[in-house]
């Protein structure tokens, strides 16, 4: 495999360092959009949401043309209670004859990072339970079960802590002209001129 960083005669350790730091091996800038960091974190969600799904097809005995597919990723919400975070997700499904249907999920991190499933349920386009964890970020478009304790997070009246996520928004384009700034800038960090 050809590696873009190689070192080539007349490169400092910096100037490794600093090829390293903007580049992948097979040369690729490390950075990227936040187009492509939030296609990334949907396509994740997906085969997260879809996974759930096919344990809910198996516990349902949903097979064949029965069987939920996952549709479309329509909301998501991360909420912070009592130090325990949940996520929140709303996503439409399809069945092999054509049949649409809503779904909720709530998923918290359990013991050893892995993922639990307090709720995982299909629900009408009407219902509209409260979540202040959502209803306070902005996120009122989510839809919820209309039993408040089919669902763990969202009853406190509470918001994100640090304000939650609000950020610069990320100019990166990976366009030539970045890519030299940034390394510009990495050298004015190191001071290397």
């Amino acid at each position: 495999i050809k590696r873009w960083w190689n070192e080539q005669a007349g490169d400092s350790g910096m100037d490794m360092v600093i090829k390293k730091a903007l580049y992948w091996p097979d040369g690729r800038t490390r950075k990227c959009s936040d187009k492509e960091v939030v296609d990334h974190t949907r396509e994740q969600m997906s085969l997260m949401l879809q996974a759930l799904l096919d344990k809910y097809n198996e516990d349902h005995n949903l097979v064949g043309d029965l069987a939920y597919e996952f549709k479309d990723f329509l909301h998501y919400r991360s909420i912070c209670e009592d130090y325990k975070w949940y996520k929140h997700f709303n996503f439409t499904t399809k069945t092999k004859d054509g049949t649409e249907d809503l779904f909720f999920a709530e998923v918290t991190e359990g013991t050893c990072d892995e993922l639990v499933a307090n709720c995982f349920c299909k629900i009408e386009s009407n219902e509209n339970g409260h979540c202040y964890g959502c209803i306070n970020h902005g996120i009122t478009d989510m839809k919820h079960p209309d039993k408040a304790d089919a669902y763990s997070g969202g009853h406190l009246n509470v918001y994100l802590p640090f304000g939650g996520c609000r950020s610069r928004p990320n100019t990166w384009t990976g366009s030539k002209e970045d890519v030299t700034a940034e390394e510009a800038r990495l050298r004015y960090i190191y001071g290397i001129q």
